[in-house]
Parts: structure tokens; C-alpha cells; sequence
């Protein structure tokens, strides 16, 4: 075995010092090797945490904000200070506030009476859906639907819904 160590004071190592100070290179290059992979680990937990916090604000940003041309389908509901849209028909959760007035109160108003005047609406329209935030009458709502074409109106039955929820 060759070892290309040299020691100044005597010379070629032997193979036994030659194996001792490269048991000793492995050790101090694998102890920092290790501190390394524990500093790249710890980086790298940071960098998933910051993009897991970058695509949950987009996320929020792109939920929040308000959709244009979109074609909403749901129950719709007025009365005295009331005009609540429930998207999908689904009483469950919270309405929309339908815009009022719009250019389709008479259009509206006319496919309602032709119903015989039911308590609610099943409508399918094309419209605009606002951004997150206070809308309606005392800010009840959070998003406002916006329609400008009718795509079908038949009846429903009325949602149970307390605007305070």
C-alpha cells in the first residue's frame, strides 16, 4: 500500500499512521459533511414552509376576488330588505346579495308573475360575482351577484336563513 502522506519529521508514514490520519480525515470531513446536510435540511423545511405560505395567499387572493362572466346558477330569494341569491340552491350556507336594481328587474319581474308568483326562483344567469366583502343591506353579504342575461328562471321553495349567521 502506497500512502502519499509525508511527515516532515520522518519522512513516508508507515501504512498504521497512514491509516490513523486518514480514519482521522473521514471522520472530520464526515462530522462536517453531516453539519452541512443538517443546515441544507433545515434550509430546506424553510423553503417548503415559505412556498406552502406563498400558494395559501394566493390561493386566498385568487378565492376573494371577484370573477367576471361566469354563469351562476342557484335560488333567489327577495323580500324587504332582502335580496339573497343561494348559489347551488344551497340554503345551507350564507347568500349572496342579488344586485337590485338591475338592468333585468323587468325581465325578472315577468318570468316571476308567469310562475304564478312563487315564493323563490330557481335561476341559471350569466353575470358578474364581486370580490370578498360587505355588500347588501347592513354589509349582511359577503359577495354581490351582478347578472346581465337570464338563462332560465322556474320556481323553488324559500330558504329558512337568518341574515345574522
Amino acid at each position: 500500500m502506497y500512502c502519499k502522506h509525508r511527515d516532515r519529521r520522518f519522512g513516508d508514514l508507515s501504512v498504521i499512521a497512514c491509516l490513523q490520519r486518514l480514519s482521522f480525515c473521514k471522520a472530520r470531513c464526515s462530522a462536517a459533511f453531516r453539519v452541512r446536510e443538517a443546515v441544507l435540511k433545515k434550509r430546506r423545511g424553510l423553503v417548503i414552509a415559505a412556498v406552502v405560505i406563498i400558494a395559501s395567499i394566493v390561493a386566498v387572493v385568487l378565492w376573494a376576488g371577484g370573477r367576471r362572466d361566469i354563469v351562476l346558477s342557484g335560488t333567489l330569494q327577495t323580500s324587504f330588505e332582502e335580496s339573497a341569491f343561494f348559489p347551488d340552491g344551497n340554503c345551507s350556507k350564507k347568500p349572496y346579495w342579488w344586485e337590485w336594481p338591475n338592468q333585468l328587474d323587468n325581465d325578472l319581474d315577468a318570468r316571476w308573475k308567469a310562475l304564478g308568483k312563487p315564493i323563490a326562483l330557481r335561476v341559471t344567469v350569466r353575470g358578474n360575482l364581486s370580490g370578498f366583502g360587505m355588500h347588501g343591506h347592513l354589509g349582511a353579504y359577503r359577495r354581490e351577484v351582478q347578472p346581465f342575461e337570464i338563462i332560465s328562471v322556474g320556481a323553488a321553495s324559500r330558504c329558512k336563513w337568518w341574515w345574522g349567521k
